[in-house]
Order: C-alpha cells, then structure tokens, then sequence
C-alpha cells in the first residue's frame, strides 16, 4: 500500500492553515470553556487539513492482481511485412492462453497510432521509439500491473529513447529483423538555428543506408540548387556537409537535402527540409578614445556587411581584462 499526492505543491499550506486556526480560536471572543475550545480548535484543524488533503490529490494506491499487456508494434518501412505477421500471431497466442490479461496494441513509426492504416506514408518513413514509449506510459492502465512489449528492429530516426525510463511500467524488447530490402534515406538535416545576414553556416544530412551503394546527394536553399556531388553510401549512418550563405533577402531560409542511390526501395524517405531563420547584419560596437582614428577600420568593416557603431570611450567602465575571455568575443564566419 502507498500514499502519493498528485499535487503536493498544495501541502505547503498545511502549516500556514493550521497556524492560522489555531490563532483565531486563541483571538476568538466566543465565551467557551478551555474544553470547546480545544475541540473547536481540533474540528476546524481537521476540516482545514481534509480541504488541504483534497488539493493536494491525496491518493491511496492498493496491490493490484489485474494484469495488462501493451504491444508496441514497429510499422516503419524498415521491418517487413512477414515480420509484423509474425508479430500478429505472437500476441494471437498469449491472448488465447490468458483471456485474464488486459490487452492493447499500439502501432508506430514517426507517430504512434492505434491501427496501422491510422500511419499516413510520410509516418512510416521515420521511427519515433521515444514517442512511442511515451504514448505507452500514458495509455497504461494505472490499477493494473502493466508491462509493454516492444517489438521492433531499433533504428531509431526521431528522438532519444536512451533517456526514457518508468518506474511504474516493465519494458521488455523483442528485436525484429530488419527488412532485407536495400533502403537509403534522409534521416535527418541539421541546421542552426538562427544565422546573421550575410554569414556563412553549414548544413549536415545524416543518410542511413542498409546496403553499401553509390549515389548523388544534394543540398537547396530557397529552392536553388547550391551544391550536388557524387557519393559514397556506407552501411549504416552517413553525414555530408554543405557550406550555404544567408544573403538577407528572406527572414527564413528553406534548406532541403537529397539523397539518390542505386540501391533504394522507398523514395518517398530520400528528402530532409528545415529552416533557419535570419537575424540581420552582424553588429560591431567600436569604442575608442579616438573615433575618427577607426575611419579605415569601419570601412573595412562595412564593405563586408557589418553594420558597424563607432562610440568615444568616456561614459564606459574601465574593462578588467583578467575577467574577459574567449566567449566574450563573437566571431562571425565570412564567406570568401
């Protein structure tokens, strides 16, 4: 047996609320004996704490014997359809020798749904472990003894599953076999997340490949064509890299990677996109104890780009330059 409060933040009135109780029955100029006033101060007490208790969520938890089995199905295109049939009769059997077990079935792939047909393309190219676990935890039944079953071949293209834990919920894997049909796709295009105008930032296309093949990858910035090669596709993850520049003419900039090769099954997954978005010039504060000495300094500057602000010295703290390090500095990245 346990006792948990689903809002304890609640509790912190319980020493404020019987102190104040207990000091208006000291104040109060009701004519009662020692007696009735030490039992009207224990009736309110109580009331006071209930009223407290019952913000608080106090809950009483029992020892449950009910049991409830969660499968969590993998339906990416990365397992194959002979595998998920296999799965279909596993959990056929264990419901038929115990019809006492709660069952539910969850399928996933980018999302979590409850029937595959609920798993639109666009979902079944990406594997969203995490997300599915979550949706698991959450559709647990809170008084029965739950465990979730997952059955899947563990490639994980969204998320971070490694942090996920439940101290309520038993998770047990069941690895499937991977799809014996070559696959390659994009799994994910990193970007950062914001750039000056005019600055230069790199994106990075992770490529998963179940086969060594050979291919042409690509990179668009605002539907042009910035940069197409040749490349060589290990088995397992690839990353390649392409240098762009943010030339101030839009606030947002719409990166696509692609990604062909000559092994491949499903192209819908061969394209990654994402945005960053765009700040403006980068700024220079320039202070001297001569500003017309920076004439040439602030030319320089701004023939490339910089948006530059020239101020005496009088009126700033004297710096401690011992306190100052690297960090204190932004270096900007120009294109050349």
């Amino acid at each position: 047996m346990t006792i948990y409060f689903t809002h304890p933040v609640f509790l912190w009135g319980a020493a404020a609320l019987v102190a104040a109780l207990w000091f208006g029955v000291r104040r109060s100029a009701l004519d009662f004996s020692s007696a009735r006033m030490s039992i009207l101060a224990v009736s309110r007490t109580l009331i006071g704490l209930a009223v407290i208790f019952a913000l608080a969520g106090l809950t009483l938890g029992l020892p449950s014997t009910r049991r409830e089995a969660i499968f969590l199905i993998d339906a990416s295109q990365s397992v194959d359809e002979a595998s998920r049939q296999k799965i279909e009769r596993f959990i056929g059997d264990v419901t038929s020798e115990d019809s006492t077990i709660n069952v539910k079935k969850l399928y996933f792939a980018g999302r979590a749904a409850n029937e595959v047909s609920e798993l639109t393309a666009d979902d079944r190219n990406a594997t969203d472990l995490e997300g599915a676990l979550l949706t698991a935890f959450a559709a647990a039944d809170p008084t029965c003894v739950s465990r979730v079953a997952l059955f899947s071949d563990g490639v994980e293209t969204v998320g971070d599953v490694s942090h996920i834990a439940s101290e309520s919920v038993v998770v047990s894997t069941i690895p499937l076999a991977a799809s014996e049909k070559p696959e390659t796709q994009v799994s994910k295009l990193v970007l950062p997340q914001r750039v000056s105008e005019g600055e230069s930032f790199r994106a990075q296309a992770v490529v998963r490949s179940t086969v060594a093949t050979t291919g042409v990858v690509s990179f668009f910035q605002n539907g042009a064509l910035i940069s197409s090669r040749e490349i060589s596709v290990e088995e397992g993850e690839n990353v390649y890299e392409c240098d762009m520049t943010s030339n101030g003419k839009t606030k947002e900039i719409e990166v696509v990677a692609t990604v062909e090769t000559k092994d491949d099954t499903y192209v819908d997954n061969n394209s990654a996109s994402g945005l960053t978005l765009t700040d403006g010039k980068p700024r220079v504060l320039a202070i001297a104890s001569e500003p017309t000495n920076l004439r040439n300094f602030v030319a320089a500057l701004e023939s490339q780009d910089f948006s530059t602000e020239v101020r005496p010295i009088e009126g700033f703290p004297s710096p401690s330059w011992k306190t100052l390090t690297r960090s204190s500095f932004r270096t900007f990245r120009r294109p050349r």
